[in-house]
């Protein structure tokens, strides 16, 4: 298994290579107030989305939001890659959300519509994503959000990628 993270144009995090492990995807995502299903699709342009910090308790307080919003984050993967199942955690997200990996849903909390209605937002979100979603070279994890209490939609870590093994 070997996986090269993209933060957003901030750099390359160290390449995975050892199935043992996990990717930390921490750092800087891309962000777009507000709501639109179409945000989680592979061939959406981000290029004019706003960079965040995630988790945000690391971003200042005028930087964070409440309502809708969406974040992605890039990420290539290697041939040797494709095939596993794998776990992804995105921390504990404010109220309700949505994670895709390739426009595939991989996990949810609460339910969207016109009254968002939300669940424990205490515990991290986990998903599993089954092995084929992650292609070779760039893929995509978008995670839809509605937060009322301006915590930044993902206040806190843990943020990661690995084999379910770990």
């Amino acid at each position: 298994l070997a996986f090269a993270v993209l933060s957003g144009s901030q750099g390359r995090a160290p390449d995975f290579s050892d199935p043992s492990g996990v990717i930390d995807l921490a750092g800087i995502w891309l962000f777009q107030a507000g709501d639109n299903p179409a945000f989680s699709r592979v061939t959406l342009d981000d290029s004019g989305w706003e960079q965040r910090q995630l988790p945000a308790d690391a971003t200042r307080l005028g930087m964070r939001w409440h309502g809708h919003g969406w974040y992605r984050l890039h990420f290539t993967a290697v041939p040797a890659a494709v095939g596993y199942d794998l776990v992804l955690s995105v921390g504990p997200v404010r109220e309700v959300a949505e994670v895709y990996v390739n426009g595939a849903l991989v996990a949810q909390r609460g339910t969207f519509g016109s009254r968002p209605r939300g669940d424990v937002s205490a515990v991290p979100l986990t998903g599993f994503v089954p092995g084929g979603v992650v292609q070779p070279g760039d893929n995509i994890i978008a995670v839809r959000v509605y937060d009322p209490t301006w915590s930044g939609g993902i206040p806190a870590g843990a943020l990661a990628i690995g084999t379910p093994s770990v």
